[in-house]
């Protein structure tokens, strides 16, 4: 190997960011064993963590999903890495990731993971499906870890330096904002919270001899005690060009008519049958339960408009995701993932007690015996409500006004959420909303009968499109049968005369 080429792999620096995270909503990262549950947290020497493809591959997504610089294409390529290429013109195509993380130790060491339970409903009967109950480990909010990556500079790309700190300032962007690890992501599960976050920038090339010697005393330093000198801290960088990407979101408050049950298991000692759902020790409504309603609403507003029931079905796969379950099939068609995006709601204000309730026989009009059992769901309270948010990412034609119809449905106490609806459980009523069409905001109040709206007249114009827009998406899902016109003959008869 000749002396240039043993310079051009030289390592020449790092880069270091190091970020104190939080969860802030429930947290699964399956590790495809079922000993406990049909999905189980992954375990080191029995304590849960979060491994360092699962972050790194949601930063991943971020970065291929957001980014479109031309001018950092080739630092993207030394920064994440690339598949095995051959050489072209004798040159190697193929780059090795120089983004190197470990895995993260969540604390407190001693987190326990909780189990929930899930269930398929049938859309048309609105029962649970036979065999479709299925449960799942996770982790309740509050964990904390510290994320820290390492960037490799080398002596042949010391030219692509400013653009791998743009990349790892995008890394930093991405950490400081919503960023989602695990399963469930578009339920509402895995979303972290940046605690604190710094960079450093370790040089061993610099022109000034002192400079490089402080750099690598500090860098040593680092590896031996894991404490950084703030003397590396890193300038900052300029972002990376981001694609324009279209957005809808609803955020609403809701106040509850009576009360809610999102029925968990009570636990082997418990009293009771069915008890109110909790996360971190707060009554919540899951992201999967309020997607489930929101789907299903989507679906039935298709159908009353006189969309073909398997065309519904495969516009409100396409928005709320899909898995067809011949895939290992020929002509299984690819999973899709949801671009609808629900958040867990903490219920604020609310109360729980129990109810014992009796089974009665229909013909003699006595209870029926055995027939007793007992929940404990959550009931208002004065000054009690519950903040929905719903995002839809990559809007589709028509795909707003139907998120719209939802929230009617929601805010009028014309759909209910959870459990035991048939005895009026779950039913909302609107308070305030507030409804985003990218940048621009529309806000509905409910006064007194009124609903009043305020906006500008960018927001109206949304408003008014995202209307036409369903008109158009309800008439491209229900096209008319041409008619085969009809001929008509004419019969002249001649009179003699």
């Amino acid at each position: 190997m000749t002396a240039e080429k043993k310079n051009k792999h030289a390592i020449t620096g790092y880069l270091v960011i190091q970020a104190n995270m939080k969860t802030v909503s429930p947290l699964r990262i399956g590790s495809g064993k079922e000993n406990r549950a049909d999905v189980e947290v992954i375990r080191m020497k029995g304590k849960p963590y979060v491994p360092a493809s699962g972050l790194i591959g949601a930063l991943f997504h971020r970065y291929k999903d957001e980014v479109g610089d031309p001018e950092l294409e080739e630092a993207g390529e030394i920064f994440w890495g690339t598949e095995m290429s051959k050489k072209t013109d004798g040159q190697q195509k193929t780059w090795q990731s120089h983004l190197r993380v470990a895995d993260m130790e969540l604390t407190p060491a001693e987190t326990q993971a909780v189990v929930r339970d899930g269930v398929r409903i049938d859309p048309k009967t609105n029962t649970a499906e036979d065999g479709m109950k299925f449960d799942y480990e996770l982790l309740d909010p509050g964990q904390t870890f510290t994320f820290r990556a390492e960037v490799t500079l080398r002596d042949g790309f010391k030219e692509e330096v400013g653009n791998l700190k743009k990349l790892l300032n995008f890394l930093a962007k991405c950490l400081r904002e919503e960023l989602r690890i695990g399963g469930l992501t578009s339920r509402g599960f895995g979303v972290l919270e940046c605690l604190r976050l710094r960079m450093y920038h370790f040089d061993f090339a610099s022109q000034d001899a002192s400079a490089n010697d402080k750099s690598r005393e500090a860098w040593f330093k680092f590896l031996e005690s894991g404490i950084f000198d703030e003397n590396m801290a890193m300038d900052v960088a300029d972002l990376p060009k981001v694609k324009e990407k279209s957005f809808f979101s609803i955020r609403a408050t809701f106040e509850l008519k009576s009360a809610l049950l999102i029925g968990a298991s009570p636990g082997p000692d418990a009293s009771v049958d069915k008890v109110q759902l909790k996360s971190g020790g707060k009554p919540v409504i899951s992201g999967t339960s309020l997607a489930g309603v929101i789907r299903h609403r989507c679906l039935k507003v298709l159908k009353t408009l006189g969309v073909a029931d398997d065309r519904a079905a495969e516009k409100i796969g396409k928005m709320f995701g899909m898995v067809d379950e011949s895939k290992d099939k020929k002509g299984g068609k690819p999973a899709i993932k949801s671009r609808v995006i629900t958040h867990e709601a903490v219920l604020n204000g609310v109360e729980a007690a129990k109810q014992t309730r009796i089974r009665i026989d229909r013909f003699t009009g006595g209870v029926i015996r055995s027939g007793l059992f007992e929940s404990e769901p959550v009931w208002r309270k004065k000054g009690h409500s519950v903040s929905l948010r719903i995002d839809l990412r990559r809007p589709k034609l028509g795909e707003q006004a139907l998120l719209l119809h939802v929230l009617k449905d929601l805010w009028t106490s014309d759909l209910a959420i959870g459990g035991e609806k048939s005895i009026g459980r779950g039913v909302l009523k609107g308070k305030t909303a507030r409804i985003l069409f990218n940048q621009d905001a529309l806000e509905l109040k409910q006064e007194g009968n009124e609903v009043s709206q305020k906006g500008n007249a960018d927001v109206l114009a949304a408003l008014a499109e995202a209307e036409d827009d369903f008109s158009k998406m309800i008439q491209e899902l229900t096209p008319t049968t041409p008619t085969t016109p009809t001929t008509t003959t004419t019969t002249t008869t001649t009179t003699k005369q």
